[in-house]
Order: structure tokens, then C-alpha cells, then sequence
């Protein structure tokens, strides 16, 4: 299972939330949707007569119920097949306002950062492979919709209508050596000349520029940490750059950990989401430290590629970020 932060745990696909309720632990199952296939093909025909759409995915909440992710992960629907009525019910994506981000990703990743959903063409762990899933983030018996969306983790609450959550967990800014060789190559860059990095930025809008990669993880724990009675999200993200050619260590140095802390309202009014709180990042860190929360608890961990399942995501763990956290 993947470990999310200690003793809840998304066990469908592989995926573990660990919320600290003290003194009570329990665990909760991550439902997967599913796409067009040969066994459910009419399903998705009875949808594109009735409503004049073709979703993407699709999600069975209750009998002739679905929640819809649209192909390019840009809207949730809520379909009713034994209703009368052939009016979708649905909600937009676009990224959330609260999402915890580094000026330097949105920087880099300009345009592409932008969108909520992009096609991916460096997944970590096949987290995105399906998409659209449903669970109950915080065990208040009322589920989420938990999607995938490229390089983003989505929790959308249909009763509130809205995104509650979201984190960027992957920032793909790197070339793999044989492209950086050959970008190199192709503009004339020396190798081993100072300034010329061992991994070239893949999200560089001037190509021609020896530039270094950067690279980026986030990780996220739930539970009561504050012990105020309310559900908490943790997130921890780390970046890091290239190192240059002529560094005798090879892979990567950090630039920063970032900590951030959000919070679920439940007050008269509220939208549901769990809002940034004004914490020290030393006292983000305290927090962990008192559960024996270390990088490789945090969701998401573990792979769900075939032939992978359970080890942890390579990317996420690699010893050439050289950092200690990740191997702990």
C-alpha cells in the first residue's frame, strides 16, 4: 500500500491515505471509474444518445448514476439515465485558487502550468492511468471524487461543487541524458563547458540556451494534526536543479523543501475546501517528526505500473537527487 502520511489507506489501486484520528485508525477504499471498453460500450452509447456527449470516464455512484470526467479532464458531469430530463449536471475544472506551488514551477512551467490537465508524456508511476475515482478523504462519510489529471492530484467534492484540494506532485522540468546530448548537440553547446548542466531544462522556451533541469516532487499527509478537531492536509514539496557537467556528483541538488498546512472548515457558510493556514513550516516539520512521518510515507509513494506494483515510485526515491529524505 502506499502510505499517505499513517492509517488510512486507498486500497483499490494500490493508493493509502494514513489520517491520525487518535486514538481510532481505519481505512478507506479508493473506488476506480472506468473507460469505454467492449463490456460497457452501450453504457457510454446510451449516454451520447441521451445527452449528446461522449464522456471519457465514468463513475457508478448508484443505480443509472455516473459522475463523468470529460476527456481532456476539463469538466465533472452527473449524469441520471432514468431521469426525463436530458440536462447534464456538471462542473468546470480549472486549477484551484489555494493550490500549494513554487514561484520557480510556475515560472518554468509557464502555459503548460496554466492547465488543470495536460497529456503526459513522463507519468511517475502510472498514478494517471485511471483517472476519475471515488473515496472519502477525511472519513465524514460523505466521498470525493479523487482524480488524476496529468501531473496533478484532484479532490473534488460534487456536494460542495467544487475542487477542495488539489497538489501539483510531479514537475517533469528535466531531459533524460540522451536528450540533453542531444539538444546539446543540436545547438552547439560544448560539453563540459562551465555553466552547461547534466541534465538540460525540458521546460526552457528558449532552446537554443544551456539551461539547468528542474525537477520536483510533492508529498501529502492527512489527519488531525493540530488536534483542533478538524481535518488537516499536509504538503511536503521539494525541488530541485541540475547539477553541472562539471560537478563530479552526478544527478541533482535541492533548491528548497516547501511546507504548507491546510484546513477543512466546517463552519455555517463554508465551501468545503480546506483552506491555507498561516503555519511555520517548522512547525509543518514538528508535526511529522511526532508521528515518524518521513518523504516516503507521504502519498503518493508506491507504483501502480504492471510489474511495479507496491515498490516505491523510482522518480520520487532516486538517489541521484541526493538528498537523504528520499531514501529514508
Amino acid at each position: 500500500m502506499n502510505k499517505l502520511g499513517g492509517a488510512q489507506m486507498f486500497s483499490v489501486k494500490w493508493f493509502a491515505i494514513f489520517l491520525f484520528f487518535s486514538p481510532l485508525t481505519f481505512s478507506m477504499e479508493l473506488d476506480e471509474g472506468f473507460s469505454r471498453n467492449a463490456e460497457n460500450g452501450i453504457l457510454f452509447k446510451t449516454i451520447n444518445q441521451k445527452y449528446g456527449t461522449r464522456p471519457g470516464y465514468l463513475y457508478g455512484y448508484s443505480e443509472d448514476k455516473y459522475y463523468s470526467l470529460s476527456k481532456n479532464g476539463s469538466a465533472i458531469g452527473d449524469y441520471e439515465l432514468n431521469s426525463s430530463s436530458n440536462t447534464i449536471k456538471g462542473w468546470p475544472l480549472t486549477r484551484w485558487q489555494y493550490e500549494p506551488i513554487e514561484n520557480e514551477v510556475k515560472f518554468f512551467q509557464a502555459d503548460i502550468y496554466k492547465k488543470l490537465y495536460q497529456k503526459v508524456f513522463n507519468p511517475i508511476g502510472c498514478l494517471d492511468e485511471i483517472p476519475l475515482n471515488q473515496g472519502d478523504l477525511d472519513a465524514d462519510g460523505k466521498s470525493e471524487l479523487i482524480l488524476f489529471l496529468g501531473y496533478d492530484l484532484v479532490v473534488f467534492s460534487p456536494e460542495a461543487g467544487r475542487i477542495v484540494f488539489m497538489i501539483n506532485y510531479t514537475v517533469p522540468g528535466w531531459m533524460s541524458l540522451e536528450g540533453t546530448a542531444h539538444h546539446h548537440e543540436a545547438n552547439w553547446i560544448k560539453e563540459g563547458d562551465e555553466g552547461v548542466p547534466q541534465y538540460q531544462n525540458l521546460l526552457d522556451e528558449h532552446y537554443g540556451d544551456a539551461l539547468a533541469g528542474l525537477r520536483g516532487y510533492a508529498k501529502l499527509y492527512v489527519g488531525d494534526f493540530d488536534k483542533n478537531g478538524q481535518t488537516d492536509i499536509l504538503v511536503w514539496r521539494k525541488l530541485y536543479e541540475s547539477n553541472m557537467q562539471n560537478n563530479p556528483v552526478k544527478g541533482f541538488h535541492k533548491l528548497k523543501d516547501s511546507f504548507y498546512h491546510y484546513e477543512r472548515s466546517t463552519a455555517a457558510g463554508s465551501t468545503g475546501e480546506y483552506l491555507p493556514q498561516e503555519t511555520d513550516p517548522g512547525t509543518i516539520r514538528s508535526w511529522l517528526a511526532e508521528k515518524n512521518l518521513t518523504w516516503q510515507q507521504g502519498y503518493p509513494s508506491k507504483s501502480e505500473c504492471e510489474g511495479e506494483e507496491g515498490q516505491l515510485i523510482p522518480e520520487m526515491h532516486d538517489p541521484l537527487l541526493n538528498d537523504p529524505d528520499v531514501l529514508q
